[in-house]
């Protein structure tokens, strides 16, 4: 089953048989060792928790925003997430749903699939079995899907730093992203998104970056 969880909007449950769009398998994964060779730091969000709404599992995630890519275009960006589960962790997190939904922060979602999709090897312990970005899953929600299974699921201590790298003109905005397996939780983080008031900047100034957060969205989606 898949669900969408829109907050304070509305509450869809979709099943399986339902219509949805094809997902776009992202994987295998890009794999670097670490983030030098990412540039410079742009921008970055200070570590958001989040907790299961039943207390099973909680932990952080860290976003950075790097530009000036060695051996890209002057465009190229890479948004960068990084998970970390706290000691505590009793249920391990099986999936992260980064989504959002109007006109206002839609996640550029074909830019995400374009680009180089992959991980921090030197500091992730987990590797996603699953990665993919799917387009209006529900009417005007694009997100972007990762999946640990079994014994591979997010538990104690546990660490996944992702990344995506894309050339083309995207602008930098808060978005939510989703994490769930006994209970549900949220977190922001920046991602690369379709900002009207900056239809012509491939990144906006950092001053701008803070009003790019209003509307959030958060959608959780469950394999059957």
């Amino acid at each position: 089953m898949r669900g969408q969880l829109i907050l304070g909007v509305l509450v869809t449950l979709a099943f399986c048989g339902s219509v949805f769009a094809v997902p776009v398998d992202l994987t295998p994964l890009t794999s670097v060792a670490d983030e030098s060779g990412f540039g410079t730091l742009y921008d970055s969000l200070a570590p958001q928790a989040f907790v299961s709404e039943y207390g099973t599992y909680s932990g952080t995630i860290t976003s950075r925003v790097y530009t000036d890519t060695p051996g890209l275009p002057a465009n190229a960006v890479t948004f960068v997430w990084d998970v970390l589960m706290d000691s505590t962790t009793i249920v391990p997190v099986e999936d992260m749903t980064m989504a959002s939904t109007g006109v206002q922060l839609d996640l550029r979602i074909a830019e995400i699939i374009a680009g180089t999709n992959g991980y921090v090897s030197g500091t992730t312990t987990n590797i996603p079995d699953t990665a993919e970005a799917t387009n209006n899953v529900f009417p005007t929600v694009d997100d972007l899907f990762y999946e640990w299974i079994g014994n591979n699921s997010l538990g104690a201590n546990d660490r996944a730093t992702l990344f995506v790298t894309t050339t083309a003109e995207v602008d930098i905005g808060q978005v939510s992203v989703a994490l769930q397996d006994a209970g549900g939780s949220s977190a922001l983080v920046l991602a690369p998104v379709d900002d009207p008031n900056n239809p012509d900047m491939n990144v906006p100034e950092p001053a701008s970056i803070a009003l790019l957060g209003v509307g959030f969205t958060v959608l959780l989606r469950r394999r059957c």
